[in-house]
């Protein structure tokens, strides 16, 4: 109780010095005699420092998931474009499904990436990109499909003698 009644005393008047928050904390802290996770930013005895301690696969292992979502991901439209000539989709069906595939990019980058949001933005926003571009891509392929059907019909038409 005496204890609090100093630690809440130095908060005091770090407040008034305007050292509120963390350096705040840890110097009324160590003024009562209170060892605090913060602490070891201020260097007060008692108290642990904080380091980090990267190890070499750890690194590798997160670089190596990067690599493999952005790299899947750059193949969404060649895989839908593929898909498009093989007439299992079309650029209407994409485009409905939008808000599916939004919400599917991300959560396949909040899987593939780390616990973060700048992370999980930086990947889910090129694959809503690249979605995109897939049903520009997907439209072109039915045009070119579409002329071709044309051309073919008025090719049936010339040389077809049989007619009655």
């Amino acid at each position: 109780s005496a204890m609090l009644a100093r630690l809440r005393a130095s908060l005091g008047w770090c407040r008034v010095l305007g050292r509120a928050g963390a350096d705040g904390w840890s110097a009324a802290a160590g003024r009562a005699g209170v060892s605090s996770p913060l602490a070891g930013a201020a260097g007060l005895p008692g108290s642990l420092p904080i380091q980090l301690e990267a190890k070499v696969n750890e690194y590798l292992s997160l670089v190596m998931r990067l690599i493999f979502a952005f790299g899947v991901s750059f193949q969404l439209p060649i895989l839908l474009t593929l898909l498009a000539r093989a007439g299992f989709t079309t650029a209407d069906g994409l485009a409905g499904k939008r808000k599916y595939a939004i919400v599917i990019a991300f959560v396949a980058a909040a899987i593939l990436t780390p616990p973060d949001v700048i992370s999980q933005v930086g990947l889910a926003l090129p694959i809503i990109a690249l979605y995109e571009i897939s049903i520009i891509a997907v439209r072109i392929v039915e045009r070119k499909k579409a002329e071709a059907a044309d051309e073919e019909d008025d090719y049936a038409e010339e040389t077809d003698f049989n007619m009655s």
